[in-house]
């Protein structure tokens, strides 16, 4: 049976939860993921790289939601949550580009225990993931506003973006 809401939040989290489902075989292994969900309706993501233990390969799977689609298809603001528009984009990466992602993933001189600033209050605004499973890290983070500690991170999170 088939579940529809006209309750907003509902909506999101199911958004959310698709964007992060990846599935994987049993020699692959999502090392990191990255994925951002505004409050409002816009810019749904998710980054994923993947490895494959068997080829040794890495891969980038890239997941949003087409909000714009399923606003026109559920006109009336119920929405069929499990029927949701989501784009999958996978790229393969190539030899140079993965010595340098190994390179960036070897660069992580630091591993904070929050990314959360609690300088500010935001409200609403735009909730972050960042997952991280290496050989010798395995944390996962949430955040509105960044600690400063982002920095650690972005290098692979804006060469993730570039490859997408």
């Amino acid at each position: 049976m088939e579940r529809f809401s006209n309750n907003y939040p509902a909506l999101r989290n199911q958004v959310k939860v698709e964007l992060s489902h990846i599935d994987l075989t049993e020699s692959e292994q999502c090392i990191f993921r990255y994925s951002a969900s505004p409050w409002f309706a816009n810019d749904h993501f998710s980054i994923a790289l993947i490895h494959n233990d068997l080829t040794n390969a890495y891969q980038i799977i890239e997941k949003t939601w087409d909000n714009e689609y399923d606003f026109k298809r559920f006109s009336t603001g119920v929405y069929n949550l499990d029927r949701l528009c989501i784009h999958t984009n996978i790229v393969k990466i190539d030899n140079e580009q993965e010595k340098e992602l190994q390179k960036l993933i070897q660069n992580i001189s630091f591993v904070p225990e929050t990314l959360e600033s609690t300088d500010y209050i935001m409200l609403d605004g735009i909730e972050y993931e960042l997952i991280i499973k290496t050989l010798s890290i395995d944390k996962k983070y949430e955040w509105k506003l960044p600690t400063e500690d982002i920095k650690y991170f972005k290098p692979i999170i804006d060469f993730m973006k570039a490859i997408c």
